[in-house]
């Protein structure tokens, strides 16, 4: 009998690909979106190209409407100091 719902699966090399290729595509609400769904560190949003990620604030603003998706990113977000 069939199960009635669909079940996937979903490598984690390949989730981290379709994430990456987002990221370079300024895609930040899929990329968001994926790394949630797929349990992947949040931290990958900033951490993929942080040059890009920081000149692109606004827009990734604008694309991550939904305020509890923005305070998981920003809850996630670890920083690493250099040291000397």
């Amino acid at each position: 009998m069939p199960r009635g719902n669909l079940e996937t699966i979903a490598p984690r090399a390949l989730v981290l690909s379709s994430v990456r290729s987002s990221l370079d595509s300024k895609d930040f609400k899929r990329a968001l979106i994926l790394a949630r769904k797929h349990r992947i560190d949040m931290n990958i949003l900033h951490d993929h190209n942080p040059e890009m990620f920081f000149q692109n604030i606004p827009e990734f603003i604008q694309q991550v409407v939904d305020v509890d998706n923005l305070n998981l990113f920003l809850s996630s977000l670890r920083f690493q100091f250099l040291k000397f």
